[in-house]
């Protein structure tokens, strides 16, 4: 009997010191978040990664050499992908309805890099901005994968994996950064 009171207390003792998570409830075990009551909005979010590619790829890839031949048609479908599993992939991420996935790639000489930029649009009760981040993390993924056989694993590193802007939903964001670096926005609906 003294054992069960103790089982309690210790229960009651954790409930009270642990903040409440939304995730995970006060025992520990994972919560998947109940979304039945908030509101259908419209929302996006613009994720970006980037791929060093040093220079012997850079020129390959801008020049359309490569050995697997143009990595761009396989990048972008890859980001697609990865933005429509993304529910597959993260463990308590919502499945959302996307309406749109774009999915941009930039070549920058000064930094011998591509910069990946993509730009997820729903109208729902959660969601997009983990679809944009895993979206450019799969293309960059992909472009990594592309490059590799022509010597890449010296030069490749993919980095710089961040949220831009997201719209919509309880609290918007913007990244400093995303002031900075206007240019290769995707478009969005008019009335955002």
């Amino acid at each position: 009997m003294s054992l069960n009171l103790f089982r309690i207390s210790n229960c009651l003792h954790r409930s009270f010191l642990r903040p409440k998570f939304t995730h995970v409830d006060s025992l520990g075990k994972i919560n998947f978040i109940d979304v039945s009551n908030k509101q259908i909005t419209s929302r996006y979010a613009i994720a970006e990664s980037t791929v060093h590619l040093g220079k012997d790829i850079y020129y390959k890839v801008s020049s359309n050499s490569l050995k697997k031949g143009d990595i761009f048609p396989v990048v972008k479908l890859a980001g697609i992908n990865g933005v429509k599993k993304t529910s597959d992939l993260i463990p308590l991420c919502h499945p959302i309805n996307i309406e749109s996935a774009d999915v941009n790639i930039t070549l920058e000489e000064e930094t011998l890099s591509a910069r990946i930029r993509v730009c997820v649009v729903c109208s729902g009760k959660t969601g997009v901005e983990m679809e944009a981040i895993t979206g450019a993390s799969v293309a960059a993924i992909a472009l990594y994968d592309m490059c590799k056989s022509n010597g890449g694993y010296k030069q490749l590193l993919i980095g710089n994996v961040k949220l831009i802007k997201k719209v919509g939903g309880k609290h918007d964001y913007i990244c400093e950064d995303f002031y900075r670096n206007l240019w290769n926005l995707c478009t969005v609906r008019s009335s955002w």
